[in-house]
């Protein structure tokens, strides 16, 4: 996992991601509630979310409005850069322009804890984020077959990745790049990301507990189950199988057996 990429990849954005927190206010509740769906698709087009508001269920409060008032919506998003224009050769049909959410959008919108987690894994497993913090984690087979339990604390990393990034990177802003202390943040933002890695890999591999209540446990353990080829295994069945997430988990355990070791040599000096 090479995080100085990740770290050079986002710093561009820093100026993207003040711009953003300013411009907040211009964004009205729809448009906000539109952003939302982006989160959960891959691509999305503004006609997509016209017929949406015309067909779907949603809020009561949202009313169906002329398409153009939708489109007028979409590009204030992408004017902001919380969404980019997916092209393809030959282009869409009737001319449609896709969008999908940009790194700059995805950064912003996981910090503010937007989106659904099993339709954020099926929708933005090729993303930057997945690639960098999640493909070197877990094999591909694991993420294909992944429990709701599974996909909830992926979620929950990637809110925590994003909210230390944008905090760290809007702490840089003004500062020139020789200057001591934008090195200090971003060698901050560095240790905060592994920290949270390591949180991570720990958190799932001590499972979901013990419960007294056998019926509060099956209640509560039942999306820490999947099915691969006909048989329900747990998560914690799945994840041991995983070579990759293993031989992560692997080096934390070292790391936190050779602290403990460290602690216990200072103890016995101070007895």
């Amino acid at each position: 996992m090479d995080l100085q990429e990740y770290i050079s990849e986002v710093k561009p954005l820093i100026g993207s991601i003040l711009a953003i927190q300013k411009s907040e206010h211009e964004l009205d509740k729809l448009t906000k509630f539109f952003f939302n769906i982006m989160m959960r698709r891959h691509t999305i087009s503004a006609y997509d979310l016209w017929i949406f508001i015309q067909k779907e269920k949603h809020p009561n409060w949202i009313k169906p409005i002329a398409y153009k008032n939708v489109l007028k919506r979409v590009r204030k998003l992408f004017q902001l850069g919380f969404i980019e224009e997916v092209k393809r050769e030959g282009g869409y049909k009737h001319g449609a322009r896709k969008y999908k959410v940009s790194a700059l959008g995805l950064i912003y919108g996981w910090s503010q804890h937007l989106g659904s987690p099993t339709e954020f894994i099926k929708s933005h497993s090729d993303s930057f984020m997945m690639r960098t913090f999640i493909h070197p984690l877990f094999e591909r087979e694991t993420l294909q077959h992944s429990t709701f339990y599974l996909d909830v604390h992926i979620v929950r990393f990637l809110f925590q990745v994003c909210s230390v990034t944008a905090e760290e990177l809007s702490m840089v802003h003004g500062l020139h790049e020789s200057d001591s202390g934008s090195k200090r943040r971003l060698e901050l933002l560095e240790f905060n990301l592994n920290r949270l890695i390591k949180e991570f890999l720990i958190r799932l591999s001590l499972g979901p507990g013990h419960f007294k209540s056998k019926s509060l446990q099956q209640k509560i353990l039942e999306p820490y189950y999947t099915t691969v080829k006909g048989k329900k295994i747990s998560t914690f069945d799945l994840i041991s199988k995983d070579k990759k997430f293993m031989a992560a988990l692997e080096e934390v355990s070292k790391e936190i057996f050779n602290g403990y070791n460290t602690l216990m040599k200072l103890k016995n000096q101070n007895t």
